[in-house]
């Protein structure tokens, strides 16, 4: 006579066979301390799940919430990322939790050391605008500040949570995750910006700089940096150049003029004496004309990899003449106009997207036309 199995066996074992169900659990983490030798770091999620940061596990409490400390040296592994990853695995027989994100550190394990004191610090980063306006401002290993399509720059800001940071005379308060930003208008930047960091002027010299950081409690620290403008080009300063015959510059021509030329492919160039870009004298802005056919160019050859082809090949050239307009930059007067020819010579090189080579005026002898206005 058949064996009769007790129900609850029957259904036991059905739990043991059914498959567990998934569910996906949100992560937010967020750096609240960091220093030379740890961070810690805050994840909230489910409460009772377990987190691993970075190799370094914890449990969330009964409101989600756990705080992890990770050393620097357990990531020394990492050397320069910032990108740390956290993750949350949790569950039983019938329910697995699962949920991954990243936070992103303030430093990289290998910067670490440079950070100096536990509570103190600051780092630059590009601004949150769009920032294609030709201008970078270095920071060295600090990070860089890019000038923005106006002609503004804005310079986010990364401290220790709720710190006030002081920079180049303005303030900003950190949010609670340690971010913030300084923002400097156009005509602020022109004043910051030395004639040395246009395309071919020269280099522009390092600037020491001084961050204040005041943290939450009321102590302070002077964090020292070095600034550098480096390769000002004309996108965005543009509008200001464009705009100098309706809106000048204050103040008068110096005898020692500082001109300034943006060409028609969006380049800068100074000449004359030094000194911030608010206190140009002689601003010019040059239009490229028609292309005009040159002869071709002979004797080129494809470099593949750095070897190169064994036969030559010519290609066609275009002169692009631009036609200059001057403006007095503390007036707004027309100082004179000209139409400069483009140079008849052979470019050295060219990149494989280009068919046809094209020519324009030489920088020097527009600059040159300037200083004798």
């Amino acid at each position: 006579m058949p064996r009769r199995v007790p129900s609850f066996s029957l259904l036991l074992s059905l739990s043991l066979l059914a498959p567990a169900c998934n569910e996906d659990v949100t992560i937010e983490a967020k750096v609240i301390r960091a220093s030379s030798k740890e961070y810690e770091i805050e994840v909230k999620s489910k409460p009772g799940i377990e987190i691993d940061v970075g190799g370094q596990e914890a449990t969330t409490d009964d409101q989600g919430v756990a705080r992890v400390v990770v050393s620097v040296e357990r990531l020394s592994y990492m050397s320069t990322t910032t990108d740390l990853h956290v993750m949350a695995i949790g569950g039983n027989f019938l329910f697995n939790y699962f949920g991954e994100t990243t936070v992103e550190l303030p430093f990289s394990p290998a910067d670490a050391a440079k950070v100096g004191d536990a509570t103190h610090w600051v780092k630059i980063g590009s601004g949150p605008r769009a920032s294609s306006g030709g201008a970078l401002w270095s920071f060295g290993e600090d990070g860089g500040a890019l000038m923005n399509d106006d002609g503004s720059v804005t310079i986010a800001l990364q401290g220790p949570g709720k710190a006030t940071v002081e920079l180049l005379e303005r303030k900003a308060d950190l949010s609670e995750d340690g971010r913030g930003a300084i923002e400097f208008t156009p005509e602020e930047t022109l004043a910051m910006v030395p004639s040395d960091a246009l395309m071919g002027y020269g280099s522009a010299p390092e600037t020491p700089i001084t961050a204040k950081v005041t943290l939450a409690d009321g102590s302070a620290k002077d964090v020292p940096l070095t600034a550098q403008w480096m390769s000002v080009s004309g996108d965005g300063l543009r509008a200001r150049l464009t705009a100098v015959p309706q809106q000048p510059f204050p103040g008068e021509r110096n005898a020692e003029p500082l001109v300034v030329h943006l060409d028609g492919e969006g380049h800068l160039r100074g000449g004359g004496r030094k000194g911030p870009l608010s206190t140009m004298d002689i601003v010019s802005i040059g239009a490229p004309k028609e292309p005009r056919k040159l002869s071709d160019c002979d004797g080129y050859k494809v470099v593949t990899d750095g070897v190169e082809s064994t036969g030559t090949f010519s290609l066609p050239r275009e002169g692009i003449d631009e036609e200059v307009v001057a403006w007095d930059a503390h007036t707004g007067k027309e100082l004179g106009r000209k139409v400069f020819p483009a140079q008849d010579y052979c470019p050295f090189s060219a990149t494989s997207d280009q068919s046809v080579l094209k020519v324009r005026p030489d920088g020097d002898d527009i600059v040159a036309w300037l200083m004798t206005l």
